[in-house]
């Protein structure tokens, strides 16, 4: 069922084009709202303030994860999973924001293309050169694949909706920063929930593309003790441009576009293998 979830997932994501306007997570975000004008003293603020958060959520998916994973409510559990997942994935679609940025960057339209840029990296200049646009949808491919697609994937298989929820709540929360010991615990549990995930894509990686690369680009990524997520995000940025073997520099320069497809290409290619895991996983536990 998970494997199949998963499946029909990718698919609706891939090809319902209205699901990113219906991903907005308005009303979780009101709810935060409301949760935190609630929890700010303390002793909420901090560990077991994000634990009182959470907790009605994804007790609310864990219940009705639990009342259909059996029997004659399985067709609806299986419904079930399938939406949580294609609620969590994303939320904006990748491959559509690559052939945008594709497209506008080869009819030279320089305010369309720092519009989609930014779309991938928020905190880019609004007055971008086009290198740096075109750096930051090369590292929003290769990095931004993690959040959009593979962490949540991994804590599907792990936790079914639970897990795809738990992940993609936490990484809301992480992407509205608090400068306070709430905020420092969201990030923490961030990095947690992504590190994993990470290391296990860069390992696709480096089996779609060139894996002596991959794994030497890893290994060169220095530590980041204070900063997990800040970690995962350069050990995969790194990992990516070393399985794509290319001389990124001169890439950019001479034909950004096709870096920047090759790139998509790679997370597709990794994407295929992690799906061919979890089958044989699964199958292993059938067969067991």
């Amino acid at each position: 069922m998970t494997l199949i979830a998963i499946l029909i997932g990718i698919v609706i994501d891939r090809f319902y084009q209205a699901l990113p306007a219906l991903r907005q997570y308005r009303h979780f975000h009101a709810y935060v709202a409301w949760m935190r004008e609630r929890l700010r003293a303390e002793p909420w603020n901090g560990a077991l303030g994000l634990l009182i958060l959470l907790l009605p959520p994804l007790l609310l998916v864990a219940l009705l994860q639990a009342l259909l994973d059996d029997g004659l409510w399985s067709l609806l559990g299986l419904l079930f999973g399938i939406a949580v997942l294609v609620f969590t994935l994303g939320p904006r679609d990748l491959p559509q924001d690559v052939d945008d940025y594709c497209t506008v960057h080869e009819d030279e339209d320089d305010a369309a293309r720092r519009v989609i840029a930014r779309g991938f990296q928020a905190e880019l200049p609004e007055d971008a050169d086009t290198r740096a646009c075109d750096e930051a949808v090369l590292r929003g491919v290769l990095v931004g694949a993690h959040d959009r697609w593979f962490a949540v994937i991994f804590w599907f298989a792990l936790l079914g909706p639970l897990g795809a929820v738990l992940y993609r709540a936490v990484e809301q929360l992480a992407r509205r920063p608090e400068a306070n010991e709430f905020g420092i615990t969201v990030q923490q549990l961030y990095g947690v929930l992504g590190w994993v995930p990470a290391r296990l894509m860069v390992v696709a990686y480096a089996l779609s593309g060139h894996f002596e690369q991959a794994l030497q680009a890893w290994r060169a990524v220095p530590p980041d003790p204070g900063a997990m997520a800040r970690h995962s995000e350069a050990v995969l940025q790194a990992a990516g441009e070393g399985a794509l073997c290319a001389q990124k520099e001169e890439c950019l320069e001479t034909e950004p576009v096709s870096l920047i497809r090759s790139a998509m290409g790679l997370v597709w290619r990794a994407l295929l293998v992690w799906l061919a895991v979890i089958a044989v996983m699964i199958l292993a536990g059938w067969l067991s």
